[in-house]
């Protein structure tokens, strides 16, 4: 029987119909593109027995100068820290031992409080509050931690005791308050209906409820390193400041920094970038830039004596985030335009220009960056900086099938992680529910691409040591890409790669598929394959057949026929893993004609 040698391109392709990428891959979960040819991933497992509530919106890992590995990143309620092994809420406070006099008013019979604060600044529902030293009023004893309850007022709020109230009193004497950064939403909030957001914002005849229209964003963080330190804010607060010297301890809130940051990034100058802020005129504008002095980063206000300095940039309606690059050069999105700050040491500190139109970020996480370029997914596009913005090659191969199933009003959660031990860059962003649960990879080597499925919202890796990524998700921490486990924790992990339906023998004639001859350089555990026979591209299977492979096969002998054939093959078995060769069909000339119907 003839031999029918197959070598397929590296990358998956899913611009075309499955006809027209006839020989090409056209679907993969959980693999990638090593050296051109598929292979599983590695496994992932925990890095931590803990686990935290919420959804990561946010996280960086680093070592610091004594060699401790430290992981922080944030939820819309809280901000943890991993140190040595240890999962720790270091929430910061927005406001720290603030003296009230009698807050407390309580109502006979009932566990609500009301505390009366002026200019409490608490804006969320659900925020925690901290009271020391107050005295019983109402037969409660108003001391620890609490949830804001409602928002009464800019000058009142309330909370829940643990107890009904004795009688109706005011008091509580000389109380301590510390207010924790506001919570925010876990998921966007769009306004409906008519005359909601901007005259002529957004595309004609779209509803609002889609997210063309205005919307409270869900809390993300921006966390970025001083040195072995940390510099962060909860998107819409302010600055804080982690001491890694310190241990666990909670950030503390950066004296003169703006009230309101959309988002921080710090410069290699070590300038700290507040983008989307409170400006020098106590106004909040989303489209300037400001930065403190080199030498104190308390000191926002521009003089002659210092490097601060506040600019405003065109070209969108909102700045996203920014990052250093190289050489005294940073970048800054909107959601429209790249900005290039170029370091000058002037009285300027920087020059500012754009470096590129229609590219604006999909949301605060959703680049990363290598030795040599920045990689980012905007609105439209999969985009890089090399020094000009570019498209990243082959990205047409997904393109459209990845905004065709993106669900637009969650994409502000889309995140990017870079995996330098296979040079590749993963994309994830939400489709099916309100997280992202999809990812589109290109390999830097060759620039294929291939999408696959993972339940994952934030990602980081360590500059040294332990260099696989890090990455949370369903409430966990876990590393990936353990090759040695090959698992999805402690379970099988499902991978698949899938090939497109190809002609045999020109497509003139039908052929019999008697065996598959397999090529793999390694594989542990069984493999299925699925495959099928059709005579035209818009045919219903002819035949099919679905045949395990064993780790020692050298052939396996499938029964199928018809002009085309297409297969799959996939690994679910615990501890299952496969890297591909160039495998081969077996095939002959069909023992009599068929049509599509037989």
């Amino acid at each position: 029987m003839p031999f029918f040698p197959m070598t397929v391109p590296p990358g998956v392709v899913k611009a075309d119909s499955p006809y027209a990428a006839s020989g090409r891959w056209i679907d993969a979960d959980k693999v990638r593109f090593n050296g051109g040819y598929p292979e599983k991933i590695g496994g992932f497992q925990r890095l931590i027995e803990d686990e935290y509530e919420g959804y990561a919106r946010g996280v960086k890992a680093w070592t610091s100068f004594d060699g401790t590995q430290i992981i922080c990143f944030g939820t819309a309620t809280d901000l943890h820290l991993i140190r040595n092994g240890s999962l720790t809420s270091i929430t910061p406070f927005r406001v720290v031992e603030d003296t009230l006099t009698d807050p407390f008013e309580t109502t006979s019979g009932s566990p609500i409080v009301t505390v009366n604060d002026t200019a409490h600044g608490i804006t969320s529902v659900g925020t925690k509050v901290l009271f020391d030293g107050a005295t019983a009023v109402g037969g409660l004893t108003i001391d620890g931690e609490y949830l804001v309850a409602s928002i009464v007022g800019d000058d009142e709020y309330t909370i829940t005791a643990g107890s009904n109230a004795s009688s109706t009193a005011t008091g509580g004497g000389s109380v301590t308050v510390s207010y924790y950064v506001n919570v925010g939403l876990v998921d966007p909030e769009y306004l409906t209906g008519w005359g909601v957001g901007l005259y002529g914002y957004g595309y004609y005849g779209m509803d609002v409820s889609l997210g063309l229209g205005a919307v409270t964003e869900p809390m993300i963080w921006s966390l970025d390193f001083y040195g072995e330190d940390l510099m962060l804010c909860p998107s819409d607060g302010t600055i804080f400041h982690y001491d890694a010297s310190a241990g666990a301890v909670r950030p503390e809130r950066v004296s003169g920094a703006p009230e309101q940051v959309r988002s921080l990034f710090v410069t290699q100058e070590r300038y700290i970038f507040a983008l989307g802020c409170t400006t020098l005129a106590g106004a909040y504008d989303k489209m300037t830039v400001r930065w403190p002095d080199i030498e104190d980063f308390t000191d926002w206000t521009p003089s002659s004596t210092n490097t601060a300095n506040e600019r405003k940039l065109q070209g969108g309606t909102k700045l996203i985030a920014g990052t250093s690059f190289s050489l005294g050069a940073s970048l800054v999105w909107s959601d429209a335009k790249l900005f290039m700050f170029q370091f000058t040491g002037s009285s300027a500190v920087y020059d500012s220009r754009a470096a590129g139109d229609e590219c604006g970020l999909i949301g605060p996480h959703a680049f990363c960056k290598t030795d040599s370029a920045v990689f980012w997914m905007s609105n439209r596009n999969f985009h890089l900086f090399n020094g000009t913005v570019q498209t990243i090659p082959n990205s047409s191969d997904i393109l459209d099938w990845v905004f065709d199933n993106i669900d637009i009003v969650q994409a502000v959660k889309s995140f990017a992680i870079f995996n330098s031990k296979y040079n590749e860059v993963w994309f994830f962003f939400p489709t099916g529910g309100s997280e992202p649960d999809t990812y589109v990879a290109v390999n830097l080597n060759d620039f294929s691409w291939v999408n696959g499925t993972m339940d994952r919202t934030a990602g980081t890796k360590f500059a040294f040591g332990e260099t696989r990524p890090v990455m949370l998700g369903q409430g966990r921490v876990w590393v990936h890409d353990v090759a040695e486990v090959s698992n999805d924790d402690s379970s099988a992990m499902s991978a698949h790669i899938e090939l497109a339906p190809f002609d045999l023998e020109g497509g003139n004639q039908p052929v019999d598929i008697f065996g598959f001859v397999p090529d793999f350089e390694r594989q542990s555990g069984d493999l299925s394959l699925y495959i099928y026979g059709k005579d035209h591209p818009r045919d219903e299977v002819v035949m099919s057949e679905t045949i395990t492979i064993s780790e020692t096969d050298k052939l396996v002998e499938p029964r199928v026929a018809g002009r085309q054939v297409g297969l799959k093959i996939t690994s679910n078995t615990l501890g299952g893993d496969f890297r591909l060769g160039k495998f081969g069909l077996e095939v002959s000339a069909a023992g009599k004609k068929r049509n599509s119907s037989s």
